[in-house]
């Protein structure tokens, strides 16, 4: 018998993306709400969320496949 499993390897670095783009939002939500902010500082964060938004929506999957085989014996093997 052949059992297949599939996971995402590169999940994690998804996830950080996603953080840091929210991190840059929120500060870019408090320089926008701040009674001195920066037209600077508000266009420099701004192009970081962009940046990074534009990085996670190329981000390209990792995924690992697995085959267990089982014979009639007993026999159990994980193969890539």
């Amino acid at each position: 018998m052949i059992y297949v499993s599939e996971r995402v390897v590169n999940i994690s670095e998804l996830e950080k993306m996603i953080d840091t783009a929210l991190i840059n939002s929120q500060l870019l939500n408090k320089e926008i709400k701040s009674n001195s902010s920066s037209s600077e500082k508000i266009e420099e964060l701004s192009d970081l969320v962009i940046g990074e938004l534009k990085r996670i929506a190329n981000f390209e999957f990792c995924v690992e496949r697995r085959k267990t085989i089982t014979d009639n014996r007993g026999f159990t093997g994980s193969y890539k």
